[in-house]
């Protein structure tokens, strides 16, 4: 799971741009708890695993990524 994330991280930004896509859009302001957070990770780790057979979506893919989430847990905020 950690290193699926990584490759997410790493690997799309060095992705070249494929057919022009309408913009997406990124979400922001979404808090989640640790169980959401990490849910979010194995679905964007699927989400990764994806683009071997369809690399054309890595723009697409990359666009959705946001900026940061926002974990509570246990009172405390992370920006992640």
């Amino acid at each position: 799971m950690k290193y699926g994330l990584l490759a997410i991280l790493l690997v799309l930004p060095l992705c070249p741009a494929g057919v022009a896509e309408s913009p997406a859009t990124t979400p922001t302001g979404i808090t989640l708890d640790l169980k959401g957070y990490l849910a979010e990770l194995d679905r964007w780790s699927g989400e990764a695993a994806a683009l071997k057979d369809h690399p054309e979506q890595a723009r697409v893919l990359r666009k959705s990524l946001p900026d940061t989430w926002e974990v509570n847990l246990r009172g405390q905020r992370f920006a992640i």
